[in-house]
């Protein structure tokens, strides 16, 4: 793993250092963020109180926040850098979207020939139903649209990709409207659900899609990393709001859950910049994490939920159970990646033989 100089400002870095902190806080949640699971399976909370336990899993909830923030946030900024136009912007959504469908494609390949076996025929035509409605279906799962068609799916937590499309096709629109109506879009964007009807999903992320198209609208990360603040006090608002954050959550009623994760998810995005991004050993963990964030989030489910329960849970402390499942899929992903690289050296390779030929 290759050493990262400190970034500054706000880099592409720096996202991948807060992608790194959004899975890890999404491990915590899925796995300790269920009573049912934490007394089934035996986890020693101690020296915590089991609520304060379970209070603390369940703030990993803002995982999908982060990742919905900093997304929103990346695109848009590229789109007020360079000015460009909302058609040439969508020019870029659809590349951006194939790429997605053609790595995600690959995933669920992957995903059949590792546990392909375990999950069997009769298995794949439960999930998918036989024959052509079968084949269709499973068509539709291998590129990350069930949730879109609510077909049947071999993981849950691959309704993700249904806000992935959402968002790279939705903040383009967004970060347009910004520009002629600037921070308005935040009350707009509040009022949207209860003037249309929405998805969960759609409604659940899309505060968080305005705090981060306005964030690049108004270049709110890089003026804040650039406050000339003693690095003490810089570390002491961020470790104090990192303990109270989790309560301040807790004590918030659960309409505004959406409003509350999205501006707790920008705090924690700070917090990585302005802080952690500047701990060498750290930043380079959390940016070699982050760079897998997305085959982490995609493959996780099939471990420690659907084939490998009693092992990842077996050894009951909840930092050697983290431990486990973040390790195995990290190198699950760290393969495929290898794989890909693999097969695009080889598909290059024959490529130049035939222009020779």
């Amino acid at each position: 793993m290759k050493l990262m100089e400190k970034p500054e400002g706000f880099t592409k870095e720096n996202s991948q250092i807060c992608k790194g902190v959004a899975v890890i806080w999404l491990l915590i949640y899925h796995l300790f963020g269920d009573e049912t699971i934490i007394q089934e399976m035996g986890v020693r909370y101690a020296p915590l109180p089991f609520n304060s336990f379970l209070r603390f899993a369940l703030f990993g909830k803002i995982s999908v926040s982060i990742f919905v923030i900093l997304t929103a946030y990346g695109i848009s900024y590229k789109i007020f850098s360079i000015d460009d136009k909302i058609f040439d912007s969508y020019k870029q959504t659809f590349k951006r979207f194939f790429k997605l469908l053609g790595n995600f494609f690959i995933m669920y390949v992957s995903v059949l020939i590792v546990f392909g076996s375990k999950l069997g025929i009769k298995g794949l035509e439960e999930i998918y139903g036989p024959f052509f409605l079968g084949f269709i279906n499973m068509f539709t799962d291998s590129v990350g649209l069930a949730e879109t068609f609510g077909t049947g799916t071999l993981n849950q937590t691959w309704w993700y990709m249904d806000l992935i499309y959402m968002l790279i096709f939705l903040v383009p629109l967004l970060a347009w409207a910004s520009k002629k109506i600037g921070y308005a879009i935040i009350p707009l964007v509040l009022f949207l659900p209860f003037i249309f009807t929405m998805s969960y999903t759609s409604s659940y992320y899309f505060f968080s899609m305005a705090i981060g198209v306005s964030a690049a609208y108004g270049d709110w990360v890089n003026k804040i990393i650039g406050l000339n603040i003693p690095k003490v006090v810089k570390w002491i608002v961020g470790l104090v709001g990192i303990v109270l954050l989790p309560i301040f959550r807790h004590a918030i009623p659960s309409n505004y859950d959406s409003q509350t994760d999205a501006l707790v998810g920008f705090f924690f995005i700070l917090t990585t910049a302005v802080l952690f991004a500047t701990v060498p050993v750290l930043r380079d963990m959390l940016h070699f994490i982050g760079k897998h964030s997305l085959n982490i989030f995609l493959v996780h489910s099939f471990f420690f939920r659907m084939f490998y329960k009693e092992e990842i849970y077996r050894f009951k402390n909840p930092f050697v159970i983290f431990l486990i499942l973040l390790l195995v899929s990290l190198f699950y992903s760290i393969v495929l990646e290898a794989v890909k690289k693999l097969f695009a050296l080889a598909l290059n390779k024959v490529k130049q033989g035939e222009n020779i030929a």
